[in-house]
């Protein structure tokens, strides 16, 4: 692996990544069955604030159809 890739392997917080990258921007960002509809406007405007311009968000959700059909997403 490259050695300037540096990933957190951790639960999202835009705390935790401030602490690793303090005046850094994301430029991916990866997510896995994270979002319910009690949590998504939050997690929206954190991946924002730490996402560079450029950057890119891939989220994994648990039950695409469920939530679809739901409306939770």
């Amino acid at each position: 692996m490259d050695p300037s890739i540096k990933i957190l392997n951790d639960y999202f917080s835009e705390k935790v990544f401030r602490t690793a990258f303090p005046n850094e921007k994301a430029k991916a960002v990866g997510c896995n069955a994270m979002f319910t509809i009690w949590v998504i406007q939050t997690a929206l405007f954190k991946v924002k604030n730490i996402l560079d311009a450029g950057g890119v968000w891939c989220i994994q959700l648990r039950l695409p159809s469920l939530m679809i059909d739901n409306v939770n997403f």
